[in-house]
């Protein structure tokens, strides 16, 4: 236990109780420092099988993760698991669902909870009819982000960077988001 995690014994609150400890032996009072030191080990033995719930439930949501999304493959529609989602796949977006990939808008409206990427508390409206060429990336209207969670409405969007292994840490995207995609142009056209 205390070999897989010394954190858990030399954190400062631990540190302080040796300290006590150590104190207690060297004054002779031998109870005082054994009880000290059954102290420290009981508050490692919680705090690992906390980690270790903690552990677990992670990994039971990981297990919703594997996230599936709906996306034209030959014209028709096809549930497809988002770790196949490439730039320029059309993904259709829907109310309640967990945007995979960085994308704008081709037709429709959505509103999507940014609050991941913003801080923002109030689900923002998203339009392939609103495009504003000067707006920052974030504050364009007609893109949507990995991440963000449609809370109404539906649309199609195209794929412009789908999160990958080597790149999933939020935020990525405004390092390496493709410009080409991100253009707004007056023809929809689904490729970038």
């Amino acid at each position: 236990m205390a070999a897989r995690d010394p954190r858990q014994l030399t954190h400062p609150l631990a540190l302080l109780l040796w300290l006590a400890a150590v104190l207690s032996f060297a004054v002779g009072s031998q109870t005082v420092g054994i009880a000290v030191v059954l102290v420290i080990i009981l508050n490692a033995a919680f705090a690992f099988v906390q980690e270790l719930q903690a552990e677990r439930a992670i990994e039971a949501l990981a297990q919703y993760m594997p996230q599936r999304v709906t996306a034209l493959r030959d014209g028709e529609p096809a549930v497809v698991e988002a770790t196949g989602l490439v730039p320029g796949d059309v993904v259709l977006l829907e109310e309640g669902e967990r945007i995979a990939a960085d994308m704008r808008l081709l037709s429709g409206a959505v509103e999507v909870d940014l609050s991941a990427l913003t801080g923002e508390s109030v689900p923002v409206a998203r339009s392939a009819e609103s495009q504003d060429g000067s707006a920052s990336f974030l504050a364009a209207r007609d893109l949507v982000f990995s991440g963000a969670i449609c809370t109404g409405g539906q649309a199609r969007a195209v794929a412009c960077r789908c999160t990958t292994a080597s790149c999933s840490r939020s935020g990525c995207w405004l390092e390496t988001f493709p410009r080409a995609c991100c253009r707004r142009s007056r023809s929809r056209s689904p490729w970038p």
